[in-house]
């Protein structure tokens, strides 16, 4: 698609020709023309932080349109993106004074044990302050721990019920993230590395046979 073509129906729009390539615009404007004042959206983009360069130019042109016709009181589209805190400087470079940014806060440890129940309201309750100590109100972290210990067999199913056994447990030596990334924009960091844990050598071979 060339750059002075036109949208299929958002001609009204106006790209401003700079330095962007002209992909990223053609891109951004295919997704958009698909919006109109009688026929308005939504577009929401999770994971931003893992775009690659192609796709931060088109999140840019989405930007810059979406706040040039609102301001023209001629926008038939929002443009919602979630990321990381790290990737907040790509979206900063943007340079538009209309951009809100939400940041969610960590789960309580009553929302952690919440979720916890959510999966199985038969956990045993000795989990919970294990798990909320390492995820520290993070969603994914609590999934992860709880992983970890279904993985290294301290948390077991047997029939109807899961069994713990508490010196597995003990043993099981996680460490929270604590590295110098910064934290997640609205999930206060997770990486899906977030979770590193050490067994036992004579629980080595059983864990990698699993």
């Amino acid at each position: 698609l060339g750059e002075d073509r036109p949208a299929a129906h958002g001609s009204q729009r106006s790209f401003t020709k700079n330095t962007t390539p002209a992909g990223p615009t053609s891109i951004a404007r295919l997704l958009l023309s698909v919006f109109a004042k009688e026929r308005p959206g939504l577009i929401v983009l999770d994971d931003c932080q893992w775009a690659d360069d192609l796709s931060w130019q088109v999140l840019a042109r989405l930007a810059a349109t979406v706040s040039r016709d609102r301001m023209r009181s001629e926008s038939n589209v929002s443009l919602i993106c979630s990321c990381r805190t790290e990737a907040v400087a790509q979206v900063l470079a943007w340079d538009l004074t209309d951009i809100t940014f939400l940041g969610l806060k960590g789960l309580s440890d009553n929302d952690t044990e919440k979720l916890i129940r959510s999966i199985s309201d038969s956990i045993p309750d000795e989990v919970i302050p294990y798990v909320t100590k390492y995820s520290k109100g993070n969603p994914l972290e609590t999934l992860l721990t709880l992983q970890a210990l279904v993985d290294s067999s301290a948390l077991t199913r047997k029939s109807d019920r899961w069994v713990l056994d508490e010196s597995a447990m003990a043993t099981l030596a996680l460490q929270a993230h604590t590295g110098d990334s910064p934290t997640a924009l609205g999930n206060s960091g997770a990486r899906t590395d977030v979770l590193r844990f050490t067994v036992p050598p004579d629980r080595a071979d059983t864990l990698a046979s699993q």
